[in-house]
C-alpha cells in the first residue's frame, strides 16, 4: 500500500481491523476502502478509478503527499533520532 502511494498510485484497499493501518489511506482522498469481504464492492472501487482519469491522478498525488507527510525520510530520520536520545537517557 505504502510503495503504491509513494509512486502516486490511488489505493483500493479493504477495511482494517487494524488502528494503525486504518489511518494511511483517507477514504475519497488518498484512495478507496471498501468493506471486508465484500468482492463486489472491492470491483466497484476498481472500476471507479478505471474509468476516471482525473480522479485517479488526484487520488494518487494526495496519496503520495500522505506517504511522504507519513513516512518521509525527514520524519523517520527524527523519530529514529529521538528513539535513540530516549534510550541513550535512560542508561
Amino acid at each position: 500500500m505504502l510503495e503504491a502511494m509513494a509512486c502516486g498510485k490511488p489505493v483500493v484497499s479493504a477495511t482494517s481491523l487494524k488502528p494503525e493501518e486504518s489511518r494511511i489511506v483517507l477514504h475519497g482522498e488518498t484512495g478507496l476502502l471498501v468493506p471486508r469481504d465484500e468482492i463486489e464492492k472491492l470491483a466497484e472501487a476498481i472500476c471507479k478509478l478505471v474509468d476516471d482519469p482525473d480522479l485517479r491522478r488526484r487520488m494518487g498525488e494526495a496519496g503520495r503527499r500522505r506517504a511522504e507527510e507519513l513516512f518521509g525520510r525527514e520524519r523517520m530520520a527524527r523519530e529514529t533520532e529521538a528513539i535513540y536520545e530516549e534510550l541513550i537517557r535512560r542508561r
